[in-house]
């Protein structure tokens, strides 16, 4: 036996590899996370559904860690989630050929000033791989007071002045053509 490892352990070095156990290709996953708006207000509860497609024919042995997004305080989760260090955290064997749905909700509290926009990252970690094998982010912008954000309240009246300006020029052009052809058919009657 120790004649084996010292061959391996040689044959490695002189053949410019390493001797260690290779890493398994990483599951075929992929993941969405979605909580059905593009806008967060303080005070406002939020849920977030997160889903993992699995293409493996076996279940994969998985931890699915949701970050919270700044200032979000943890309310509930479904299947066993658990908030652990700024993480919502679910311990689950994904099925082979099939989809998973996790979620959970949340409260937005009091962020910086200086902050636009929230992000909350689902990731997928497996056993075997030091890093996770999937994420994904949803990115909502912050609206402190409530209302739309302001550079889309800004650019909603921006668009509306331009077209009300539109309508206003139409409809001076049309009436003014209108005038023109009565006055034509007027004079053209003996």
């Amino acid at each position: 036996m120790m004649r084996m490892l010292v061959i391996v352990l040689v044959g490695a070095t002189v053949c410019g590899g390493t001797a260690h156990a290779a890493t398994p290709a990483p599951p075929n996953l992929s993941i969405k996370v979605d909580d059905g708006t593009r806008r967060a207000s303080v005070g406002a509860r939020s849920t977030y559904l997160v889903k993992i497609d699995s293409k493996e024919r076996k279940g994969t042995k998985a931890t699915v860690r949701m970050m919270l997004p700044r200032g979000m305080r943890f309310v509930s989760a479904d299947h066993g989630g658990r908030i652990s260090g700024g993480s919502v955290v679910w311990q689950t064997t994904l099925p082979g050929s099939a989809l998973t749905a996790l979620s959970f909700s949340g409260d937005f509290g009091e962020v910086p000033a200086d902050v636009r926009a929230l992000a909350a990252t689902a990731c997928v970690e497996v056993p075997g791989h030091r890093s996770p094998v999937v994420c994904a982010a949803d990115i909502d912008a912050l609206s402190a007071d409530g209302g739309f954000p302001v550079p889309i309240l800004i650019g909603g009246i921006v668009v509306l002045l331009a077209m009300s300006g539109a309508g206003t020029w139409l409809f001076a052009r049309r009436r003014r053509g209108s005038e023109a052809e009565t006055s034509l058919q007027v004079s053209l009657i003996p």
